[in-house]
């Protein structure tokens, strides 16, 4: 995908060739030569298309499918992976999304100003565009910064979310406001494919190559978006325990279980140490089995079990795992802590 959104950036100059200096323009131009306009131009759509094609989509994908994978997915996607910082310039180092992202609209963009006559600037549908796409942009990276900034205020206060598993309303703002920016992007990038024509007077054609790339780009982008959002469950499942163990004191800790019917069972458990903190939410411990274990009943009785923190009051499993538990239940007696391993 990068490769080919490399090819759409460049395309359009790759085609190029330039027509006599003193042409006319049938498209908004200052007092620039035809060979001047024509390198504005090229630059302007390949800057553009950078970001529109390649920083954006990276950075939406990223945020949707990294977070499963790794904590640091804010690298990728525009922030530094600093939870504990408050400081502006810590959180935005070494951010590729963010800082390329917004420089290439803002040079775009200013570019795309100098090519137009100055009183005619954004009455043109392409020219608005890139004007609401700037400014959502801009709201997008301040907006970023506040939430990520927000973020140890809010852990640190559990009364402003509902649950351990919220999600706070402006986190989905700025997701949708992204979505509205990859779309947009997208749209102008399109739109541009015809104005550079027709604004360098036929020096600047657009190969047929670059209208099938876009289409390839914008087809691969949104099916690994929707593709990713199916691994939200699981990205729920770890923002939980990342929670938990990041910002309540909690620790892994394996413990080995027993029923009568079913033997000894390993499952890893997630205890919050701070007691003000496990009376707030839900259980005290987030319990997740592995693969090859034997799903454990819920809630599991642990009364007695020792951890490095302290006595662990309750231990919960994933809901899904809840219909399969009641009837194993119902078969079982009470499980009991035997040992920790």
């Amino acid at each position: 995908m990068v490769i080919a959104s490399v090819l759409l950036a460049t395309g359009i100059a790759a085609s190029a060739s330039t027509a006599g200096t003193n042409a006319t323009r049938n498209y908004g131009k200052r007092d620039l030569s035809d060979s001047s306009y024509d390198t504005l131009a090229i630059i302007h759509a390949s800057i553009g298309s950078a970001a529109t094609m390649v920083i954006f989509p990276l950075g939406v994908l990223g945020a949707r499918g990294l977070r499963v994978i790794t904590a640091r997915w804010w690298w990728a996607h525009g922030q530094r992976a600093d939870t504990q910082s408050r400081n502006p310039a810590k959180t935005l180092t070494a951010a590729l999304q963010g800082i390329f992202g917004l420089g290439c609209i803002v040079a775009a963009f200013v570019l795309g100003v100098i090519l137009v006559d100055s009183g005619d600037n954004f009455t043109e549908g392409h020219r608005r565009t890139g004007l609401v796409l700037l400014i959502l942009v801009v709201v997008q990276a301040i907006f970023g910064i506040m939430l990520k900034l927000a973020s140890k205020t809010r852990i640190q206060d559990p009364d402003r979310v509902p649950s351990i598993k919220g999600h706070p309303l402006q986190n989905f703002l700025h997701i949708f406001n992204g979505l509205a920016i990859l779309g947009l992007g997208f749209y102008q990038t399109w739109s541009g494919f015809s104005l550079i024509e027709q604004g360098s007077n036929g020096s600047l054609r657009t190969p047929l190559v670059v209208y099938v790339l876009w289409g390839v780009i914008v087809g691969v982008v949104t099916a690994l978006y929707l593709a990713g959002l199916g691994l939200i469950p699981l990205q729920l499942r770890k923002e939980e325990e990342r929670r938990a163990v990041h910002f309540y004191g909690g620790e892994k800790v394996t413990y080995v279980a027993q029923t009568p019917a079913y033997g000894a069972t390993t499952a890893t458990a997630t205890v919050i140490a701070e007691p003000e903190m496990r009376n707030r939410y839900m259980s005290s411990s987030y319990i997740e089995p592995r693969a090859d274990a034997v799903a454990l009943a819920t809630p599991v009785d642990v009364q007695h079990a020792e951890s490095p923190i302290g006595p662990i009051a309750s231990a919960r499993l994933p809901s899904s795992l809840e219909q399969e538990i009641l009837d194993r239940q119902r078969r079982t007696s009470t499980v009991s802590l035997i040992q920790r391993s």
